[in-house]
């Protein structure tokens, strides 16, 4: 008789490019930090295409406030502004890496 083996082919809808450990970390210690760092490295891989969050402003200065006074890390999120980006690839996603400038 021959067994049948049943592989498991579901994907997590959201994928993290970044350091998970650091991410965790910050989940559990300081959560406004973790929610800056889910923008900036999350990103949803579809057929042959990549959806992301790209943010006009700079990163340290969204750090810094995440870090000190959160309300004001969601006020530079919304007044510079971020755009939803999605690349297309002729390869499958899961092989890219993104380089952002």
């Amino acid at each position: 008789m021959h067994k049948k083996t049943i592989v498991n082919t579901t994907k997590s809808p959201m994928k993290y490019r970044g350091n998970i450990v650091l991410l965790v970390l910050f989940l559990i210690l300081w959560f406004p930090i973790a929610l800056v760092l889910l923008f900036k490295n999350a990103y949803i891989p579809k057929k042959n295409k990549i959806i992301y969050l790209s943010y006009h402003g700079n990163y340290i200065w969204l750090f810094f406030w995440a870090i000190f006074f959160f309300p004001i890390a969601m006020i530079l999120i919304f007044i510079i502004g971020f755009d939803q980006v999605e690349e297309e690839f002729y390869d499958s996603p899961e092989h890219i890496t993104i380089h952002r400038e």
